[in-house]
């Protein structure tokens, strides 16, 4: 069965696309991935062995400039056409959009070609490209019970997670705990550069850092800036600053404490491993959803929500010296983060997919 994904943008989206597309790969399946040369998947699908085929430049309509406006239409519909010609001449089974702005034109040609769809949505709260392609599918899946308004008929089955994540094993304290405390920093895959400052000002205290391991990813943008500033420090031999951690699971399971923006993705792949984490949401990020993220493992005590606007340095010193002093509220939040992990998702997903285009 020949079948296309349509993912881009952000780690966030193409991540769980990549675990879909390996998944049906292994049962025989053969997969093409349409996207755009400016987002993530331009280096993450190909290097992942999958076929990428690129359509016009393309991006959402939000914030943008008043030429930007005149012109997306013409965009957008050059993007169209381009997606008919490729599903015409590829003739897939089916579609799997998993968010992101290229999800609309293919969306849109492969209900003009009848194509059947498949969408799944990663937030609490649905994107604007996912929300439009409802009216073009009733093959619906979401990760959240909220993910969609109740008007919308939908399946609730989870979010994709990569095998190694799983196979981690139960959350355990490092052996120098509470001496030591290991932390994972990551904003994701864009990076976020407030987050970033503010760990930095943390880790420079001595006091802190004495007691602190840590692994900062700062994404590639802000990489240098960033670890230009640690050089400056005396000693950083506990600290390892990286654009992006390519073995993530590697890095929590030797971490006690998780730092992180609150993305679908970086969320679901911290309650697979039973991680303790303080979630940041992004404010700016569409409809709020990372807000919504976080709030969903907060509501059960799964982990600490903070505002971008309250996460500075104090914050931290008060919070690592608490969790310091009482080492049984990190495992308090790891084992309520087994009320929200659904396990499965990957085959819930798959099976339901093959349903629809067979």
């Amino acid at each position: 069965m020949r079948i296309v994904i349509a993912a881009g943008g952000t780690g966030g989206h193409i991540i769980p696309a990549l675990t879909i597309a390996h998944d049906l790969r292994a049962l025989g399946h053969k997969i093409t991935w349409l996207g755009l040369r400016t987002g993530f998947e331009a280096d993450l699908v190909p290097r992942a062995g999958f076929k990428i085929k690129f359509l016009p430049g393309f991006g959402g309509i939000r914030g943008k400039s008043l030429m930007s406006l005149i012109s997306s239409p013409l965009k957008l519909f050059r993007a169209v056409l381009s997606s008919l010609w490729f599903l015409k001449k590829h003739k897939p089974s089916g579609i799997i959009t998993m968010g992101g702005y290229v999800c609309g034109p293919v969306g849109v040609a492969a209900w003009l070609l009848n194509i059947p769809i498949v969408i799944h949505e990663q937030n609490s709260v649905a994107g604007t490209t996912n929300r439009l392609l409802t009216r073009l599918s009733d093959n619906i899946l979401s990760a959240y019970p909220s993910s969609f308004s109740k008007d919308i008929d939908f399946l609730h089955v989870g979010n994709p997670i990569r095998e190694k994540f799983v196979n981690i094993g139960t959350y355990k304290m490092n052996p120098d705990f509470p001496n030591k405390i290991n932390i994972v920093v990551t904003g994701g895959s864009l990076g976020a550069q407030q987050l970033n400052d503010v760990i930095f000002k943390f880790i420079s205290d001595i006091q802190f850092r004495s007691k602190v391991n840590l692994v900062h990813q700062t994404g590639a943008k802000d990489f240098t800036r960033i670890n230009e500033k640690y050089k400056t420090l005396d000693d950083c031999s506990s600290i390892e600053v990286l654009p992006y951690i390519h073995d993530i699971e590697e890095k929590y399971k030797w971490a006690d404490l998780v730092i992180s923006r609150a993305g679908a993705m970086s969320i679901s792949e911290i309650l697979a491993c039973q991680m303790p984490s303080i979630l940041v949401p992004y404010p700016h990020a569409t409809d709020n959803h990372q807000y919504y993220n976080a709030k969903e493992l907060a509501n059960v005590n799964a982990a600490l929500l903070v505002s971008q606007d309250d996460f500075n340095t104090l914050y931290l010193k008060v919070m690592i010296s608490k969790l310091l002093m009482g080492p049984e509220e990190l495992q308090k939040l790891s084992d309520s983060t087994k009320i929200l992990f659904q396990s499965g998702a990957n085959t819930r997903i798959a099976t339901y997919c093959l349903t629809k285009f067979s």
